[in-house]
């Protein structure tokens, strides 16, 4: 018996394809998807519309959404950054929308082109219109953790941007660690100031895997009362504007840990690594992943199902 419901939401579709040259067709792309579904994973984010000329791995993501447009049992969210991303996510019926502007400046001017004052600006009255239209709204703050390019980034720089996309309509805040620096200590400190700041909004976690403090990252949240955490197939990802970070948690390592301590028990472990598998020879690339190459020996032994 689960003593909480834990979310996870996997990103590695969007994460894997902007962090490598490969082009996935739209028949690969749903052959992702369709593993995915089929492991119990009902939380997916199938794309970002971002500029296909700084990101030529998104082009076409229309086509991905409309293809699951009726589809129920499931929730596909959409990343964007600025109001045309947010125009073509409405216009192909995307129904589950994620903004996210970074805490870093430098971050910011990098990944959108624009000052976190303007995103910040323009996002919050993309959340507002968003949920006019009906759609269920995340707001993100990328870098919460720390930055490559800056280095620290200030607790109340987080809470600032947070607040504001949550009095916009957010109904839930992604704190993002996208250089993948945060270890325990700065999981406890940054959720706590957000949570104090902001006691009613619902908190998720985005954790990039550079250090290798990403499972002991999730523990820390877990025990702080965070229930909501994205993990890509295979430890894919990383951001084309942070060189040097690493891709995010596996999703596979990320349902192992929880079911460990009891939780998202309606996972399939070993069809998930089987999607990780597919992930891997769909983006000619190792990944970060953990578990996938010690499955079928910790399966045999029947420390996993």
């Amino acid at each position: 018996m689960e003593r909480t419901r834990v979310v996870v939401e996997e990103v590695g579709l969007r994460e894997g394809l902007q962090s490598h040259a490969v082009l996935l067709s739209l028949e690969r792309k749903i052959e992702l998807v369709e593993l995915f579904l089929a492991a119990g994973l009902r939380h997916i984010q199938l794309g970002s519309f971002v500029n296909p000329k700084k990101v030529p791995q998104m082009a076409g993501v229309e086509d991905l959404f409309r293809h699951y447009r009726d589809r129920q049992d499931a929730v596909f969210s959409a990343l964007v950054l600025n109001r045309r991303g947010f125009d073509r996510a409405l216009d192909c019926g995307v129904r589950a929308l994620h903004v996210s502007l970074s805490a870093s400046a430098t971050h910011q001017r990098e990944n959108a082109g624009r000052s976190i004052v303007e995103s910040l600006t323009e996002l919050c009255a993309v959340v507002r219109e968003a949920r006019q239209a009906g759609m269920r709204v995340k707001g993100g703050v990328q870098a919460a953790f720390g930055c490559y390019l800056e280095g620290p980034v200030a607790a109340d720089q987080v809470i600032r941007i947070a607040s504001a996309l949550a009095e916009a309509g957010a109904a839930e805040v992604n704190l993002a660690d996208t250089a993948g620096f945060a270890r325990p200590g700065e999981i406890q400190e940054v959720i706590g100031a957000v949570r104090k700041a902001l006691p009613a909004v619902k908190l998720s976690l985005h954790l990039h895997n550079t250090l290798g403090m990403a499972p002991a990252s999730v523990t820390a949240a877990l025990n702080l009362g965070v229930t909501r955490f994205d993990g890509a197939a295979a430890g894919l990802g990383g951001c084309p504007f942070m060189q040097g970070a690493e891709g995010n948690i596996a999703t596979e390592d990320l349902v192992f840990l929880l079911q460990s301590l009891g939780l998202a028990r309606d996972l399939d472990i070993a069809r998930l690594c089987v999607a990780a598998a597919r992930a891997r020879e769909l983006f000619g690339a190792a990944g970060g992943g953990k578990l996938g190459a010690h499955f079928p020996r910790l399966a045999a032994l029947g420390l996993v199902r």
